[in-house]
C-alpha cells in the first residue's frame, strides 16, 4: 500500500484516533513530519499531483517579506501562510539562493515521485544540481521557529488576504516561484546572494499584490528598497514578470487536476486570457492613479495659500 493511499484508509476507531488518522490526511507537501528543504520543482511537483480540492481551495493568508538582520547574513526570505480546508495553517518559507544540491532527494521529494507522473523523477534530476535556484521549506511543527532557527530577521513588509475567496491558492504560489526560479534577473555571475534573494522576495511580493490585491502592512523600523537597491532591467521589474507570470500559469495549471484547471489568475471559474490580465492590470492602474490625484486635490483645497 502506498503511503498516500495508508494516509487516506479509514477504519472504524475511537474519536481521540479518528483526530490522529485526520491530521495524518494532510497532505506531505504542505504539512511534512519532519524538517524539509528542496528545489523549488520539486515541491511544485508535489503541488501539481495534490487532489483537485486541495490545490484550489489551499488559499495564501498571508506572505511576509524578511531580512535576516546579522552583519554576516543580510539575506531576504519570504515566510508565506497558506490556510488548508481544514483550517490549519502551512508555513513555506522559499527564498532565492546559491546552492548545490545533491542528488539524493528528500523523502518527500522521494514519495511524490513515487506517486507521481514518469517523468517527475528525470525531472527533478534536470535541476537537482541548479546552482542559483529558489528554495522552499515547510514548517513541520506548525510554527515558523523550525523555518528560522538561528537566523536574527525582521519583517520587512507583510501582504495580507482577509477574504479567502480572493486570495491565491497554493498552486499560483507554486507556479510564482517556478518562474522566479527559471527567470535570471541581472544576468548571470553578476550579482550576489543577498541580492538575488532580495530581488526574489520583493517580486514575488509585489507580483501577487498587483494581480489579487491584498493589504500591505509595512513595516515601521524597516525600509522595504525595491529588489533590495538591485539595478533591475525592463525585463526584470514587476510589470514585465506579471505578463510573464500570466504565461506561466497557463503553462503550470495544465497539469493540474480538473478544479484547478478552471482556476484563473484573478479568480472566477473561466479562464482569463493574457489580454484581459493586462486589461485588468491597467484598470487597477487607472484607478490607482485617480485616487493619488483625488488625494492632491484634496491637500491642495486645504492649503493656505
Amino acid at each position: 500500500m502506498g503511503i498516500f493511499s495508508f494516509l487516506r484508509s479509514k477504519k472504524p476507531v475511537s474519536e481521540r484516533s479518528h483526530n490522529h488518522n485526520h491530521e495524518r490526511r494532510l497532505p506531505l507537501a504542505l504539512f511534512p513530519v519532519q524538517e524539509y528543504t528542496a528545489p523549488i520543482h520539486l515541491w511544485a511537483g508535489a503541488i501539481q499531483v495534490l487532489n483537485a480540492s486541495e490545490s484550489s481551495e489551499c488559499r495564501i493568508r498571508k506572505i511576509s517579506h524578511c531580512k535576516a538582520t546579522l552583519a554576516a547574513d543580510r539575506r531576504e526570505f519570504l515566510l508565506v501562510f497558506v490556510r488548508h480546508p481544514s483550517g490549519r495553517d502551512a508555513i513555506v518559507r522559499a527564498e532565492k539562493q546559491v546552492q548545490s544540491f545533491p542528488s539524493s532527494l528528500s523523502s518527500l521529494a522521494s514519495v511524490h515521485h513515487r506517486n507521481g507522473p514518469p517523468h517527475a523523477h528525470a525531472h527533478a534530476h534536470a535541476h537537482a544540481h541548479t546552482h542559483d535556484t529558489v528554495t522552499v521549506g515547510l514548517s513541520y511543527d506548525g510554527t515558523p521557529d523550525c523555518l528560522t532557527r538561528g537566523v536574527s530577521y525582521a519583517e520587512l513588509l507583510t501582504l495580507n488576504f482577509p477574504k479567502s475567496s480572493e486570495a491565491p491558492s497554493v498552486a499560483h504560489l507554486a507556479a510564482l516561484f517556478v518562474m522566479l526560479n527559471v527567470h535570471r534577473a541581472g544576468g548571470a555571475g553578476t550579482d550576489t546572494s543577498e541580492q538575488l534573494s532580495a530581488w526574489f522576495s520583493y517580486s514575488a511580493v509585489q507580483v501577487l499584490k498587483e494581480i489579487f490585491g491584498g493589504k500591505v502592512k509595512e513595516s515601521k523600523g524597516w525600509v522595504n528598497v525595491p529588489y533590495g537597491g538591485m539595478r533591475v532591467d525592463a525585463a526584470d521589474r514587476v510589470d514585465a514578470l506579471v505578463q510573464r507570470y500570466t504565461r506561466s500559469w497557463d503553462d503550470f495549471s495544465r497539469r493540474l487536476g480538473p478544479a484547478g484547471r478552471t482556476t484563473s489568475l484573478y479568480g472566477g471559474s473561466d479562464p482569463h486570457s493574457a489580454s484581459n490580465d493586462k486589461s485588468k492590470i491597467k484598470e487597477r492602474k487607472k484607478g490607482e492613479k485617480r485616487a493619488q490625484m483625488d488625494a492632491f486635490a484634496d491637500m491642495l483645497r486645504t492649503m493656505d495659500i
